[in-house]
């Protein structure tokens, strides 16, 4: 009978147990896979002569042999004493130490860590707001969106502080941290991101978000009040930077005049009119669904009770839509506001649970799909060869003045400074918009001011990047091929390098110049 009473009273309560670590189980399964996933799409060889990169660790060398911040356009001999806000500073620093400790190869796998961390952290969100099958199903689906922008840049700190700013206030919205973890943390994140990325901005903007939210819903006078404390020292944190006021403001400045198209800054219909290979279907689609389920959040009368998910989700897939540079922003977000669906009959949920993770399995297994994290381009370190051309340049003592491009400016910079200074680098704001509009691009579109500046700075080098898609650079390419004052003396998959007919390279054209016959135009 006691055998029969120990059975009836224990099993069932171990059964219950048996079910809970199962779950457990399939949950960290789950956000391992989500983890790795994330991971190997960011995971990608770095193309040096056309990323931002090469000047970020230059920046960061500088900072920490001179102890300045670089504020001036000194690495240009056009305008180098063009005034500038270097507002991700500290990012160069972190990229420089990175790269010094474990090369490129290691910088690859620290960038794609600290990009897949936010993504499990709105997984994790998700999880908790709805269930392991809803969460799934949407972040398998969304993570394409967060990946269209994979280079390695200062904004994967954004993501990073994006990612660990709503977990912990979310968390402390439920009540599961308390105010005096919370408070510095915030203020800690605020301080470093002030001056590692502009999108800082967004941190004060996700506090404001819980500000409201605390009026709306929370019945807890304390609670508004602390988080108005929080929002209030996370303001007058941002101040603690080396532009003051000046780089509080900054992020409202990103819409002023360049002079230059850059290509993050552009709306999605430009993208799709000028360039037809950029394809924005997905976030176009997922963008039509948010309406959608804000009827149906209104309707299910959720919409307030929802409000930290629903604005920054209704803010980023309008400003994504406007500025290419914000749709990862929308993805990460899109994770909890989607995961949100309406109640499904337990056949189609699990159904839909199994797709998603057959389609991110079915990712893993191959190549170049969509839901696939690999291509052509997936590792770690630096493309191969994508530094010959610089070592060229040295091996062979070439001479300045430089004529680059805007693309390549970053690489020289990296590779060359403090030996040569480039005409232009890809920081559109170092540089005046008349520089950019009436020289840069003008020298490219008319011989006669080709020459002039030409006989102004007596260019010695000519040093691009082969497959600069504006409309002037491969006229102007080809012109100087055909040019007899200038000799083609290198090219590979990534640039190409001329010099001026003279008695000084009369000895380098000799031994490496290339026939105008080898180029196809």
């Amino acid at each position: 009978m006691t055998d029969v009473l120990d059975h009836c009273c224990f099993s069932p309560c171990y059964n219950f147990s048996m079910i809970k670590m199962e779950d457990k189980v399939v949950a960290l399964v789950l956000t391992t896979f989500i983890f790795l996933y994330s991971f190997f799409f960011f995971a990608k060889k770095i193309n040096l002569t056309t990323a931002d990169l090469g000047r970020h660790i230059k920046n960061g060398q500088i900072t920490l042999a001179t102890k300045q911040i670089i504020s001036t356009n000194f690495y240009s001999y056009t305008e180098p004493e063009n005034k500038t806000i270097n507002h991700h500073w500290a990012s160069g620093i972190i990229f420089a130490k990175v790269h010094g400790w474990v090369g490129f190869t290691g910088l690859s796998i620290f960038y794609a860590f600290i990009n897949a961390i936010p993504i499990v952290l709105f997984f994790l969100i998700a999880k908790e707001e709805t269930s392991i099958k809803k969460a799934t199903i949407v972040s398998i689906l969304t993570i394409p969106l967060i990946v269209s922008r994979t280079e390695i840049r200062p904004e994967g700190f954004s993501y990073l502080f994006l990612g660990i700013l709503f977990f912990a206030l979310y968390k402390f919205r439920k009540k599961q941290l308390k105010f005096r973890f919370v408070l510095p943390l915030i203020l800690g994140l605020q301080l470093l991101w002030v001056n590692l990325h502009i999108f800082f901005i967004f941190g004060l903007f996700l506090i404001g978000i819980f500000w409201l939210d605390g009026l709306l819903n929370q019945k807890d006078s304390e609670y508004v009040r602390r988080i108005s404390i929080i929002i209030f020292l996370s303001t007058l944190i941002c101040l603690i930077n080396p532009y003051g006021f000046k780089g509080l403001i900054e992020p409202f400045m990103i819409f002023r005049e360049y002079g230059y198209m850059i290509v993050e800054n552009q709306s999605v219909l430009f993208m799709q009119r000028r360039f037809p290979e950029f394809l924005y279907v997905h976030y176009e689609v997922m963008l039509l669904l948010v309406p959608v389920f804000i009827v149906l959040f209104v309707k299910e009368k959720s919409f307030k009770e929802r409000i930290i998910f629903v604005i920054p989700a209704i803010t980023f897939a309008v400003l994504g839509f406007k500025m290419i540079r914000i749709i990862p922003l929308f993805g990460f977000f899109a994770i909890p506001f989607f995961a949100r669906i309406p109640r499904l009959p337990d056949k189609n949920e699990q159904t839909a649970y199994l797709f998603s993770i057959g389609l991110g399995l079915l990712g893993i297994f191959t190549k170049n799909f969509y839901y696939s994290p690999f291509d052509t381009q997936t590792g770690m370190g630096v493309l191969p060869n994508n530094n010959n051309s610089a070592e060229f340049f040295k091996e062979n003592s070439l001479k300045g003045p430089i004529f680059n491009n805007y693309d390549i400016g970053g690489y020289l910079i990296y590779h060359l400074y403090p030996e040569q200074k480039v005409f232009v680098d890809n920081r559109p704001e170092a540089y005046g918009v008349d520089f950019l509009k009436n020289t840069y691009i003008k020298i490219q579109e008319n011989e006669e001011t080709w020459k002039q500046w030409d006989k102004t700075y007596n260019f010695q080098t000519i040093y691009f990047y082969r497959h600069d898609a504006t409309p002037w650079a491969q006229p102007f390419l080809i012109e100087r091929i055909k040019d007899t004052s200038w000799s083609p003396i290198y090219v590979d998959d990534y640039t190409i390098i001329l010099v001026k007919n003279n008695d000084e390279n009369s000895a380098i054209i000799e031994k490496f110049r290339i026939s105008e016959k080898v180029f196809k135009y």
